[in-house]
């Protein structure tokens, strides 16, 4: 992911046992310099496990977003195009947390989106107008993980491809996600 635009990949990563989500800048020549986007928190109390990246406020610029486990919600980093953070959101999550994750920017056929996976259940978070997610609850088996938006069919409408890690099953949510 280029994290501040200067043509180069950046890596992002979440620091799960301290709380921090940190990207190591590509300055070329094989050399990267560590920042953190989230430093550690005072509380771990939502601490997240993984990082997906994709331009969610239409800006031209990446947002990071963290299934943050044990607090409830998925925590989105608005990135400002130069490696750094232009703002901070919450998705909260209705039940339990999150356990799995991906992001896709804005296409052709479909609004920049959000699939989080929680216990039980998918949701699709699409950003309305004013700015605030809207969830939508797609039924899923348990702890639903490595989640993808793929157009599996070839219909023009992206799908939710996810594994159900405690049941070894691997299932899709055909398109379109959104209303």
């Amino acid at each position: 992911a280029d994290w501040d635009g200067d043509g180069r990949q950046d890596i992002l990563w979440a620091e799960w046992d301290i709380g921090s989500i940190c990207v190591a800048m590509n300055r070329g020549n094989r050399i990267f310099e560590k920042r953190y986007l989230r430093p550690k928190p005072k509380k771990i109390d939502d601490a997240p496990r993984t990082v997906v990246t994709a331009d969610l406020d239409g800006d031209g610029n990446l947002d990071a977003i963290a299934p943050l486990e044990t607090g409830k919600a998925a925590l989105l980093l608005y990135g400002d195009g130069k490696g750094g953070v232009a703002g901070t959101d919450k998705i909260p999550a209705p039940v339990w947390g999150y356990s799995g994750i991906a992001a896709v920017s804005a296409g052709e056929n479909h609004p920049a989106m959000i699939g989080l996976g929680e216990e039980g259940r998918n949701y699709v978070a699409v950003r309305s107008g004013e700015g605030k997610w809207n969830l939508k609850e797609l039924t899923a088996g348990s702890l639903p993980r490595n989640l993808q938006f793929v157009d599996i069919d070839q219909d023009g409408y992206l799908d939710l491809l996810f594994v159900n890690s405690a049941g070894s099953s691997m299932e899709i949510h055909y398109g379109p996600l959104y209303d």
